[in-house]
């Protein structure tokens, strides 16, 4: 069994979403959601690098900010669940991308990762670049030969806002974990 957090980082200029990660363990349902009833869940660590915080807006969140303005906002749970055989991350994004950005550093990014101090550990979930207009599906672990994976998913227009539910799901088949991705209910390969 694998202790799993779940950190969201954002880096993209006008993007609100509704985020609502599960995992499941030990055969019992367990889900880390982001409660939006209340501004700013307790159970997540809300800061940014030079500016405000994501705007609370009733049912969901607006985080801005790039790397030319220097602000980045960011929501780290503060829970970990001790996640079994199979387990996913779900969250439901609005993208507004006015402009391509020079810099692919600027994205929007909600994953899970086994370990939130030194980044080396195990992770999967979704980025969105600003540089491409793109969703992209990655994979970063020690045990696949490349380290770090990522792939396009589903391309975003331009000046136009756009709603995707997101999902990745982790399981474990037979001694190796397989990660699918999903766009609106639509499979992709990784």
């Amino acid at each position: 069994m694998r202790i799993m957090a779940f950190r969201i980082c954002m880096l993209l200029p006008l993007i609100t979403f509704i985020l609502l990660p599960s995992i499941y363990g030990a055969n019992q349902p367990a889900d880390l959601c982001l409660d939006l009833t209340t501004a700013y869940d307790q159970n997540f660590k809300w800061y940014n690098t030079n500016g405000s915080l994501p705007a609370y807006h009733a049912d969901h969140y607006l985080f801005t900010g790039s790397k030319f303005t220097n602000v980045y906002q960011d929501a780290l749970s503060l829970k970990s669940i001790e996640a079994g055989k199979t387990f996913a991350l779900s969250a439901r994004v609005s993208v507004y991308i006015e402009n391509l950005s020079a810099s692919d550093r600027d994205g929007f990014a909600a994953f899970i990762t086994d370990d939130t101090r030194v980044f080396t550990g195990d992770e999967f979930g979704f980025v969105v670049r600003q540089s491409s207009s793109t969703i992209n599906g990655y994979i970063q672990s020690p045990r696949i030969p490349e380290f770090f994976k990522e792939f396009k998913l589903e391309s975003i227009p331009v000046g136009s806002e756009r709603t995707y539910t997101l999902k990745a799901v982790y399981a474990e088949i037979g001694d190796k974990g397989v990660i699918r991705f999903f766009i609106n209910d639509k499979r992709f390969r990784a």
